[in-house]
Parts: C-alpha cells; sequence; structure tokens
C-alpha cells in the first residue's frame, strides 16, 4: 500500500503515466484470467486496491475518482461472484433434485456472451400435478420463440427451470 501511495505521489501530473501504470497492471492480470484454478477476485482485489491507494496518493480531485472508480469496480466484482455462485448453486439443486419435462419457448431474446449466442427465453410446461407454468432462464445457443424444449424444473418451485435441449 505504501508502494501505491509512493508511486501516485512520483507520476507525472498530467495522468498519463498513471494510465500507462493502469494499463500495464490490465495486460500482465490478463494471464490471471487465462489460469483454470486462480478466481477472478483473486486477480482482482489486489489491483483495485492499488488503484485506490494510486488515486490517494494523487490527491484532490483525481483521488476521488480514482477511489471511487475502485470501490464501484469492487462492488461490481462481488455482485458478479454473487450471481455466478447462485447459478452454479441452483444448477447443483436442479441436478439433484430437478424434475424433467418439456416445454415450449414463448419467448426468446438473443444475445452474445465471448461471441457465443445465448438466449433469454420463457418457457411454458406444464409439471407432474398437470399445472402451467411459465418460468425465464438463459440457455447457450439459439432458440426461437415456439420451440419445443427439455428442461429440468424443481417441484418445490417450478419457476426454477434449466433448458437441455
Amino acid at each position: 500500500m505504501v508502494c501505491g501511495f509512493l508511486a501516485g505521489r512520483l507520476l507525472p501530473h498530467d495522468h498519463a503515466a498513471a494510465w500507462l501504470l493502469a494499463l500495464a497492471s490490465v495486460l500482465v492480470l490478463a494471464g490471471v484470467f487465462l489460469h483454470p484454478v486462480l478466481s477472478l477476485r483473486v486477480a482482482l482485489l489486489p489491483f483495485l486496491a492499488l488503484m485506490a491507494v494510486i488515486g490517494v496518493g494523487l490527491g484532490g480531485y483525481p483521488a476521488l475518482v480514482a477511489t471511487a472508480a475502485a470501490v464501484l469496480a469492487v462492488v461490481v466484482l462481488e455482485l458478479v461472484r454473487r450471481r455466478w455462485r447462485e447459478d452454479a448453486a441452483r444448477r447443483q439443486l436442479l441436478l439433484a433434485h430437478g424434475v424433467s419435462a418439456t416445454g415450449t419457448v414463448s419467448w426468446a431474446w438473443r444475445f452474445y456472451v465471448g461471441g457465443n449466442p445465448v438466449t433469454r427465453v420463457a418457457v411454458q410446461f406444464v409439471d407432474d400435478d398437470g399445472r402451467q407454468w411459465q418460468a425465464r432462464t438463459s440457455a447457450a445457443g439459439v432458440l426461437e420463440q415456439g420451440t419445443r424444449v427439455r428442461l429440468r424444473y424443481l417441484p418445490d418451485d417450478p419457476a426454477i427451470i434449466e433448458v437441455l435441449r
């Protein structure tokens, strides 16, 4: 932390060096994202802490901007991590306790993640008790409205589904 504070004080006041330092740090950390074991959190939290301390070292308005950006990035990182963890827990629950059914896509919206197509869908299906449900989820690939799909749902909460194709 002391090094980050000193680096902020030693950087030229035109802020070009700060951008170069940030860019170099991102490029160095990019290799961590390719590692199969290290998590995004382990990679980014020290970098964001360094960014905040450098911002404080700059003083004045740049300190406020850099520190606020680092804090905002930490909050966003934690929200994304929680969402990923909840999605993984939901998939495990569906795998352990899910019931298979067939449904029809009633609404579809396509987007891309890393160049791969993903479709946000609403699927209508009938559970084992004969009740009709509609649930929303995301599915890899392209799905169109009217497509019949296999799915798994939780009997306790049929709004939680996973499209199997």
